[in-house]
């Protein structure tokens, strides 16, 4: 079956039911986390703080892995609970170990970032200071034998602190390197501004520069999208904020902040802004950025632009592709002028031998009140696309049709149309994977204009596709949501990267009264 279109270059890619990675389940497991008290979730400084980017889950430099958990003990004095699983390869506890962090402020402290070198963990965390107009960010370094405590209670950072204001933390660390940023969006009214503290730590930790920016545009409707940090240490922020004629129009910029100070890169194209965007890490320590180019008013877009921006800031436009008429006729939600907008650029990444993968999908969601006065809402996930640039030469083109929906009465989950439905991107040995949900009728690559049978999410699967550097794919199904009550819709499971070659499907139940915990797990080891 021919996948790729005859576009730029005719490149042809033959689509393969294979094993492309060792699968290993354990399903509905149960553990206990500190039966003696009720447990709940570290929410310091009333509802001021939120976070993103935590990961706890981390090789233990064998065939397992370990998870680390941080939470509030209760509600009194005591300071935050510490509880540590080990599994084997077979996904078995082998181990679990506690303690309790000690210090001021510690019955306070949200996680920020987790992380493992050979024989620690590091937490790096938010809390309350001495004085009450700040917070800071502080560090503690375990042994991941027994949870021995080697440091503690180790300020890195403070910041200003309102009550009444809220705080987006986010994170990020550079593995090659050892360095880690951690970024903090503290929300603007309507008579103040909104700022941005840019933190970058090296691998001791301590800390090498904090720049905070004025951000008078981003308003309240304003978000960070995401984080990256180079192996030299420069932060950068992707920020989205209304468009000023369409208020339902995203837009985004690129916060780059160094120890030289900070700057405000605005994403566009032929004079054009892009929408809907992502990025990544470049090769050379810079960021690589793809966004759909948006020509004012119109409810299409024509083309796909693919930038870099240096450790400098210099900013270029590599290729700017309008897209095709044979792909337009492919997909679902488009005219001749070009994509719908509900069309997202989910990733961009950069192979080894060079190659620039763009990773578009088509994600709808709509949240309102039902006739019965609750809330209801719907999400939809279409199409999916990969384009393939060898320099500004657009070389292969795979789409994926997937036409899978979730409608709900009475709740609805509020989901990031960016990432959700393809939880996970990564490249290996020039190679590009995707794990996403999937139709079991899947068609990916196919041209001949057929669109899978609608299915519900909870008759979906999990895939596991490759594309490899000849452009041709391969894909292996995962899971299947219709036949695992262990994981049982989408909206519940988390991707976790363990290492380069392993990946944890992890699906959590707390039991609210009891303290068990039964977890569903997959395990995912890329040949």
């Amino acid at each position: 079956m021919r996948i790729t279109f005859f576009l730029a270059c005719a490149l042809s890619a033959v689509l393969s039911q294979a094993q492309l990675a060792k699968v290993t389940m354990a399903d509905r497991q149960a553990y206990h986390m500190n039966q003696n008290r009720p447990m709940v979730v570290v929410n310091p400084f009333s509802k001021a703080f939120h976070v993103k980017n935590l990961g706890g889950v981390m090789s233990d430099g064998k065939d397992g892995f370990m998870r680390l958990d941080v939470w509030k003990a209760g509600s009194g004095k005591e300071g935050a609970y510490v509880h540590l699983l080990k599994f084997d390869h077979k996904l078995s506890i082998v181990a679990e170990k506690e303690t309790v962090l000690e210090g001021e402020g510690s019955e306070n402290m949200l996680p920020v970032l987790i992380f493992n070198t050979p024989g620690s963990i590091h937490v790096v965390l938010a809390g309350g200071s001495k004085e009450a107009n700040q917070y800071s960010i502080f560090y503690w370094e375990f042994s991941d034998a027994d949870l021995a405590v080697k440091k503690a209670h180790v300020v890195l950072a403070s910041l200003p602190f309102d009550k009444d204001k809220e705080y987006t933390l986010t994170s990020v660390r550079n593995q090659k390197a050892g360095t880690f940023g951690v970024t903090v969006l503290e929300e603007g009214g309507k008579k103040e501004a909104a700022f941005l503290h840019s933190l970058s730590f090296n691998s001791s930790p301590s800390l090498v520069f904090k720049q905070s920016t004025t951000l008078s545009f981003l308003g309240k409707k304003g978000r960070i999208s995401g984080t990256q940090i180079s192996e030299s240490g420069t932060v950068f922020s992707l920020l989205s904020y209304p468009d000023e004629k369409i208020d339902e129009l995203f837009v985004y910029s690129v916060l780059l902040a160094g120890k030289e100070g900070a700057k405000l890169l605005p994403l566009a194209s032929g004079g054009q802004p892009l929408i809907n965007c992502d990025f990544g890490l470049s090769s050379d320590n810079g960021i690589l950025f793809s966004g759909l180019s948006w020509p004012g008013k119109k409810d299409y877009s024509a083309a796909l632009a693919v930038g870099k921006i240096s450790s400098s800031g210099d900013q270029s436009i590599l290729k700017e592709e309008p897209f095709a008429p044979s792909l337009l006729d492919v997909l679902q939600k488009t005219k001749k002028t070009g994509l719908s907008k509900d069309y997202f650029v989910r990733s961009v990444t950069q192979r080894n031998n060079g190659v620039i993968d763009v990773v578009v999908q088509y994600c709808f969601q709509n949240i309102g009140n039902s006739a019965s006065g609750g809330i209801s809402g719907v999400v939809e996930l279409l199409d999916a696309v990969i384009f393939s640039f060898e320099g500004d030469r657009l070389v292969s083109t795979i789409p994926i049709k997937r036409n899978l929906y979730q409608g709900t009465n009475g709740s609805a989950a509020t989901v990031n149309p960016n990432h959700f439905g393809i939880p996970e991107v990564f490249t290996a040995e020039n190679n590009l994977y995707l794990i996403y949900f999937d139709n079991p009728e899947n068609t990916m690559g196919a041209n001949d204009g057929k669109t899978p049978k609608s299915k519900n999410f909870y008759k979906g699967v999990v895939t596991l596709a490759r594309i490899d550097k000849n452009y041709k794919t391969a894909q292996q199904q995962l899971l299947d949501f219709d036949h695992d009550e262990g994981f049982m819709n989408f909206y519940e499971m988390l991707v976790y990267k363990i290492d380069n070659k392993r990946y944890l499907l992890n699906s959590d139940k707390f039991g609210v009264f009891t303290k068990n915990v039964k977890t569903a797990s997959l395990l995912a080891e890329v040949k």
